[in-house]
């Protein structure tokens, strides 16, 4: 995505029309591949400013620089010196207690300020604002084609456009139900669009209707478009806010995979098929019914005295689902929500968590003790790990050290005892007061 006033659309009775480019009009992206490739060796500062002149000579300077910014991500920029900036700076500042304007003195500090740090004095000069990244130098450029850079350009338009959403709703002709799986685990604010039992679209909030945590909102939105125009026959009729327009003017924008062929293939954030285990029974089991409320969970599989449905869920629902899951159990209906912990999520006590990439063999066999009416059997006293088992848990444990209720949480999730996991592990615990603590052996 890029600046939103950079976006070239075209507003016509209350409609915003996206200016999406055609492959054959790759003037614009030829013109900043061979800019940037001239630039080798030389500052984003620099560059910057030959894209600033080269904007003057062209009609639709915006799309350009939209072009530019979109090429220059992908453009390798290096430190102009392996100094630490902050470092330098420093100790410059401290030596030079006060502005150095003679020549002489000036090249006479940055002398002693390199031969401390055993460098030279022009390299102790480009790391004083080296962390800047106006200062970065272009070490190099990726080879690309016009046609595919104008078709990148086009999808971050449309993403820019999507952004400035404040709700939309999405339709395709299959693959709702696991887009409505990664809307969960994205932890987005939705709402399924149904006649009946049957799923037609999904309503989704948008990030300008969040008032707070925008950025991040807006960041875990941007993850789901990809997944959306991924999916066969899509169309979207979204709400777009214009805060340029006199009165932050709301314009409506509907478009549908008709425009596909203007954006490159595109590699989802995740593949929603990784969050729904093989041994499912059903894949898009029924959606239950109750009263008024449609509710559609992700899977089922077969144990004890029936189907049990899975919900898989994300921290960021709690509330909701445990008003849910009491309406629907009180129904009579086995129902089963799983949490699935991204990134810096925290654990829901009291009900199922486990973290992402899940060993659903695991989960399975945790689902099984609970819903077979088998008790549940006392782990052995000492562990049988598979060497790859053994590995994977030590590479959790060795990165959250610092963090020893995460790892305990990881470990149970996994269907194991930390207590005799971790010293299996080469682990030993130890409590300071009420504060666990894991240590190396």
């Amino acid at each position: 995505m890029f600046q939103w006033n950079l976006a070239q659309v075209r507003r016509i009775k209350g409609k915003i029309i996206p200016a999406f480019l055609s492959d054959d009009s790759n003037g614009y992206a030829s013109a900043v591949i061979q800019l940037l490739r001239t630039m080798v060796g030389k500052t984003r500062r620099e560059a910057d400013k030959e894209i600033r002149e080269l904007e003057l000579k062209v009609q639709f300077h915006k799309t350009l620089r939209a072009i530019y910014t979109v090429f220059l991500r992908q453009c390798n920029f290096v430190a102009p010196s392996v100094l630490n900036s902050q470092e330098i700076r420093e100790e410059v500042f401290i030596r030079a207690a006060g502005a150095v304007i003679d020549p002489a003195l000036r090249n006479g500090l940055l002398l002693e300020v390199g031969k401390k740090f055993g460098a030279e004095a022009r390299e102790v000069e480009a790391a004083i604002i080296g962390d800047l990244e106006s200062e970065q130098i272009l070490d190099s450029v990726p080879v690309i084609q016009p046609e595919k850079l104008i078709r990148e350009y086009n999808f971050e338009l449309f993403e820019t456009i999507l952004l400035r959403c404040e709700s939309l709703n999405f339709f395709a002709e299959n693959g709702l139900r696991r887009l409505i799986t990664a809307i969960k685990l994205l932890g987005l604010i939705y709402k399924p669009i149904a006649e009946g039992s049957m799923l037609k679209g999904v309503e989704i909030s948008g990030p300008v209707s969040i008032l707070e945590g925008t950025r991040r909102y807006g960041s875990r939105f941007a993850k789901l478009v990809k997944i959306m125009i991924s999916l066969t026959g899509w169309s979207v009729e979204a709400q777009i806010l214009d805060e340029e327009r006199r009165g932050g003017n709301t314009f409506s924008m509907i478009i549908d995979s008709s425009v596909a062929h203007y954006f490159p293939e595109i590699e989802p954030y995740f593949q929603i098929r990784d969050y729904i285990p093989d041994w499912a029974s059903d894949r898009e089991p029924k959606p239950v019914v109750v009263g008024s409320r449609v509710y559609f969970p992700d899977f089922s599989f077969i144990a004890g005295s029936g189907e049990i449905l899975v919900d898989v869920s994300s921290p960021s629902y709690e509330k909701f689902n445990r008003e849910r899951d009491a309406i629907i159990r009180d129904a009579g209906i086995q129902w089963q929500t799983i949490y699935l912990l991204l990134d810096d999520s925290k654990a829901v006590k009291g009900e199922l968590c486990f973290y992402a990439p899940v060993n659903w063999d695991n989960v399975l066999k945790v689902l099984m003790e609970k819903y077979s009416g088998r008790k549940k059997k006392e782990a052995p006293a000492s562990v049988d790990l598979s060497p790859e088992e053994a590995k994977r848990l030590r590479a959790f444990v060795e990165r959250e050290l610092k963090n020893p209720d995460r790892i305990v949480e990881y470990i149970q999730g996994e269907g194991y005892n930390p207590s005799r996991v971790l010293p299996a592990l080469g682990y030993r615990i130890k409590w300071n007061g009420l504060n666990l603590e894991i240590l190396v052996k």
